[in-house]
């Protein structure tokens, strides 16, 4: 039997703000849970508010997923598709553009 727990969410500094100035508070609790569902074995979500660097004065909340490094790459992309499938249904398209989502593995 495996025990499943959900990830810790770090909201970083002033994603909140952000949010709330782009009427889009919602959507960070609605993409985590996605994350939840999508990537069980996810172990950390954190979220930055950095500013595009193709694109000066745009800013965009940072998604950042850790996964264990043993996740397969063939898995990790079946869960990434399906991830973007239920945001792109969940997610308003306005609200959509303000976060951007990564992985990162980390060692076992």
């Amino acid at each position: 039997m495996s025990v499943s727990t959900s990830p810790k969410v770090t909201v970083g500094p002033g994603v909140p703000e952000f949010l709330r100035k782009h009427d889009a508070e919602g959507a960070l609790p609605t993409i985590c849970e996605i994350i939840r569902e999508c990537f069980p074995q996810a172990v950390a979500i954190e979220t930055l508010l950095e500013e595009d660097y193709d694109e000066p004065g745009w800013w965009q909340v940072v998604v950042v997923i850790t996964l264990p490094a043993s996740v397969s790459t063939d898995v990790c992309h079946e869960q990434h598709k399906r991830y973007h499938e239920l945001r792109s249904e969940r997610i308003p398209h306005a609200q959509n553009s303000l976060f951007v989502t990564i992985r990162k593995y980390q060692p076992e």
